[in-house]
């Protein structure tokens, strides 16, 4: 794993926790409340390319279910060598970054040292898909809710606050969340578990392009059952966002036991389901998204709390228009 140097963000665009809009509220089937949320996003600049973008997708999706060819769809989507480069990158953390981060002008590249974005050169088109395409902009949204609670999560703690991020991932939720409590000279104490040695190096090198000092934070290699060197009740939160969307059903359970045992009275669980009915099917099939996320029901989510012993009926899901995440938040009492 390499250990960067720098504790700068001058190496480029971060990313920002826009602001996050509670619009509505309801109840899911099996009893999950529902809070939904608008979250501001770099395509709202324009909104009319947005709409155009979407418009193209459904096209191709109606002309999937008409017969037409996946490959001939993958091909026309991603048939830019920046595009096809950044979609080697599906199922580890490094795809997120481009999402996260559409301004970048390279795609996210392994083992280069303290900068991120040192791949294959991105033109002005495929930066246009990584800012407007409906899953981008589902995974930013994503984030910016994960950041926005965690940062809710700073209000009532004294002294050091800690975080956990179980199967870390990228981690961009949980770092730029640490830039904004550390910026508002709040101490903020986070430890970034992960079983891939590259992605904890990933959500490392993220860290540096913060401003966030790993010497700070620990980034640990491990397996979500061991979580190392964290004991029970003594966290405020735990993000296990990218954990249980790419876990079996036993898994994922055990994982959300295990996060909410971490847990302080008053501190709060945040995972996340990519819904089983969210819109524009075919952007999952053309590779938009990464490949280990799996689709759930409303009860399927409901279900792997009930199995885990958490209290279904103090949860809160947060959904954005998109429609492609729901991010639970389970607190403590």
């Amino acid at each position: 794993m390499t250990t960067p140097v720098a504790t700068d963000a001058s190496q480029g665009p971060t990313f920002a926790g826009l602001e996050v809009h509670v619009t509505g509220a309801g109840v899911e089937p099996g009893g999950l409340r529902v809070m939904r949320v608008q979250v501001e996003d770099e395509s709202d600049a324009d909104p009319g390319a947005r709409e155009a973008l979407d418009a193209q997708m459904q096209a191709w999706e109606d002309d999937l279910e008409d017969g037409g060819s996946p490959d001939d769809v993958r091909r026309e989507l991603a048939g830019s060598p920046g595009i096809r480069a950044w979609s080697a990158t599906l199922g580890t953390a490094l795809a997120r970054a481009n999402p996260h981060l559409p301004a970048a002008r390279r795609v996210a590249s392994p083992g280069r040292g303290d900068e991120l974005f040192a791949g294959h050169a991105l033109s002005a088109a495929d930066r246009h898909l990584l800012t407007h395409a409906l899953d981008a902009r589902a995974i930013r949204a994503r984030s910016r809710i994960v950041h926005w609670l965690a940062t809710r999560s700073l209000v009532d703690v004294r002294g050091t606050v800690r975080w956990a991020s179980l199967g870390c991932g990228d981690a961009f939720a949980l770092v730029s969340a640490i830039a904004t409590a550390e910026a508002a000279g709040t101490d903020v104490s986070a430890t970034f578990v992960d079983a891939s040695d590259e992605d904890v190096d990933v959500a490392l090198r993220i860290a540096v392009r913060h401003g966030v000092d790993p010497a700070h934070h620990r980034f640990v290699r491990g397996e979500l059952g061991t979580a190392p060197d964290l004991e029970d009740g003594t966290q405020d939160l735990v993000d296990l966002v990218d954990a249980v969307e790419a876990l079996d059903e036993p898994h994922a359970v055990e994982a959300i036991r295990r996060g909410f045992a971490l847990l302080r009275p008053g501190g709060s669980l945040v995972f996340s389901a990519m819904r089983d009915d969210r819109p524009l099917r075919l952007v999952r099939l053309a590779a938009l998204v990464p490949t280990r996320a799996r689709l759930r029901t409303r009860e399927e989510v409901v279900a792997l709390m009930e199995a885990a012993d958490v209290p279904v009926a103090d949860a809160v899901a947060y959904t954005a228009p998109d429609g492609v995440y729901g991010v639970v938040e389970v607190p403590k009492l």
